[in-house]
C-alpha cells in the first residue's frame, strides 16, 4: 500500500474520494428535472432512510471521519468536508429554487438533521427523518 500512498492518512483520504461519485449519485433524484425542489430534497432523506435500513449499514463515512479525526487539515477530513459541503450546497440550491425565504439557513438545518440522523442511525425510526425534513420544508415554504 505504501508504494501507492505515502501514509495511512492518504489511504483514508483516497478511500473517501473514491466513494464520492457514489455518494453524489445516491442523492440525485431519478426524476431529475421533472421533480420539484421539494421532491429533490425529500428524495435525499428517503434515500438516507433506505440506506439506514440496509443490513450492515454503519452510517455516513464522511461524518464518521469528521467526528473521529479532530485535525481539520487531515487529508481525509478535507475530503469529508468537501462531500458534506457538496450536499449542503445542493440543499441550498434546491431551497432557493423552491422559494425558501433563507435558503442558506434551511440548508444548514437540513444538514443538521441529515448528519444527526447519520450519527444516531440505530435510533432512526421509519419515516422520522423524512417527516422532520418535511416539517422544515413546510416552515420554509419550499414548493
Amino acid at each position: 500500500m505504501y508504494q501507492l500512498f505515502g501514509s495511512k492518512d492518504e489511504v483514508l483520504a483516497a478511500s473517501l474520494e473514491r466513494r464520492r461519485p457514489w455518494y453524489e449519485t445516491q442523492f440525485r433524484s431519478p426524476d431529475g428535472e421533472s421533480a420539484t425542489p421539494r421532491e429533490r430534497i425529500g428524495y435525499v432523506f428517503r434515500r438516507a432512510e433506505e440506506s439506514a435500513a440496509a443490513p450492515g449499514y454503519c452510517g455516513c463515512p464522511s461524518l464518521a471521519v469528521l467526528v473521529e479525526l479532530k485535525d481539520s487539515e487531515h487529508p481525509a477530513s478535507m475530503v469529508a468536508r468537501a462531500a458534506k459541503e457538496l450536499l449542503r450546497g445542493y440543499f441550498e440550491e434546491q431551497a432557493a429554487q423552491g422559494g425558501a425565504a433563507d435558503p442558506a439557513l434551511l440548508a444548514q438545518q437540513l444538514m443538521l438533521i441529515f448528519d444527526g440522523a447519520g450519527a444516531r442511525i440505530e435510533h432512526l425510526d421509519d419515516g422520522l427523518l423524512t417527516a422532520t425534513a418535511t416539517t422544515l420544508l413546510d416552515a420554509a415554504g419550499v414548493k
